[in-house]
């Protein structure tokens, strides 16, 4: 018994790996007439008081219902396609781990680019380094040169570590397939395949995430410890982890729901619009925080214009 198998025993989806695994792929008339053979099949078993029976029968009933979807969208083309793994990477199932791992990740994150931000402050080293004829601009750049490597190089990590995880249990060969070929998917307003969809969600998870490190940078700039840098950057996870403990008032506050897009997405064009607006509304946060703190920067004696 597959590891699949295993994990659905005695749920319908026991003997769906089966019809799945020979069957998944664009619907043929080929395909058609083998299931309409398994009806037949499944009266034999019922007819000898064969206890498998019953999974059959639901396994196949949920075949039944994916073709109703599909015969009424027959100009999209949509396939058969098992949607167990999927659900776990775009859908509900994996949503729960997953922002557990994120939270963990900004977490890191928060400390790593707060001790990055504030070594000069803590060290007394900060305006000496602004009298030097390249020593801020540079140590600037590089700084969010980390930043960028750290951030890329987690979200790497984080995603790729999901990815495997899933594909260990799950088979994932629809790639190919219209992503609404996914039963939970069918109310995205775009048509793309699910690897391009993958690809999107994977790649706004990793504007997300960069977004909150230079939310975290601009934060750990107003601090002269690491300590209350963390302790800063910290704060803006409170909700998420508050949200995972179970206090639902306090949810739609979660960024760690805002880097899991898919379920935005899944919500068709309101979804996106609330993940839009999110976006811009922290860009505009850091935005407006550097340019306040500049002004200020230059009104101090030690500033000087580059």
């Amino acid at each position: 018994m597959s590891a699949a198998q295993q994990i659905t025993l005695g749920s319908r989806g026991e003997y769906m790996a089966d019809f799945y695994e020979e069957w998944e792929g664009p619907v043929t008339e080929e395909v058609r007439q083998e299931i309409k053979a398994r009806e037949k099949q499944l009266a034999m078993l019922v007819e000898q008081g064969n206890p498998i029976a019953e999974y059959y029968e639901k396994g196949l009933q949920v075949v039944y219902e994916r073709m109703d979807h599909i015969e009424r969208n027959k100009e999209k083309e949509l396939w058969l396609v098992n949607p167990s793994g999927y659900e776990y990477i775009l859908g509900s199932k994996g949503e729960e781990r997953s922002m557990q791992a994120s939270v963990l990740v900004l977490l890191c994150l928060a400390a790593l680019i707060a001790g990055i931000v504030t070594f000069e402050k803590k060290s007394g080293t900060e305006y000496v380094l602004r009298t030097t004829r390249y020593g801020r601009n540079r140590l600037r750049k590089r700084k969010y040169a980390m930043v960028l490597v750290l951030t890329v190089s987690f979200w790497a990590i984080l995603n790729g570590m999901e990815m495997y995880h899933v594909q260990q249990t799950y088979p994932l060969g629809g790639f190919p397939a219209p992503v609404e070929s996914l039963p939970f998917m069918k109310h995205l307003p775009f048509a793309v395949s699910i690897g391009q969809y993958c690809l999107l969600v994977y790649g706004i998870r990793l504007l997300w995430l960069l977004l909150l490190s230079f939310l975290y940078v601009e934060a750990a700039n107003w601090c002269r410890s690491q300590e209350i840098g963390i302790l800063l950057c910290s704060i803006t996870l409170l909700p998420s982890i508050l949200d995972l403990m179970g206090m639902e008032l306090v949810s739609p506050f979660s960024i760690t729901k805002l880097i899991h897009v898919s379920r935005f997405f899944r919500q068709g064009y309101g979804g996106i619009a609330k993940q839009a607006a999110a976006f811009v509304l922290i860009l505009f946060v850091l935005v407006a925080s550097a340019a306040v703190r500049n002004k200020r920067k230059s009104k101090t004696p030690y500033h000087r214009k580059r």
